[in-house]
């Protein structure tokens, strides 16, 4: 697993859109107004991404889609992560294989 960490608005989500697109992997994100925002930087860059909500995911509409490399890339991976526990994360233990 990749990890990037930078300060807010320093390119993380430029570098995930850029990713997904050599890939093929989709991004997941928090809602729909992220998901928003990721479209609009791939659209500004030239690029095609799929992404998904933890809605979608809950709703079942990841069943089906060809998800052809068996991996996701997260936005914002706290957000997610709140927004999936209902609750505020306080701190996060990462194992940091490769960034």
């Amino acid at each position: 697993m990749k990890i990037i960490t930078h300060g807010r608005r320093s390119g993380k989500t430029t570098k995930a859109v850029i990713e997904a697109a050599k890939t093929g992997n989709y991004i997941v994100v928090a809602n729909r107004y992220h998901r928003q925002g990721v479209l609009e930087i791939a659209e500004g860059l030239g690029l095609k991404v799929n992404v998904l909500t933890l809605q979608d995911i809950k709703n079942g509409e990841h069943y089906g889609l060809q998800l052809r490399t068996g991996k996701v890339i997260v936005d914002e991976a706290q957000v997610v992560l709140e927004q999936l526990l209902g609750m505020e994360v306080d701190m996060m233990i990462l194992s940091e294989e490769e960034l």
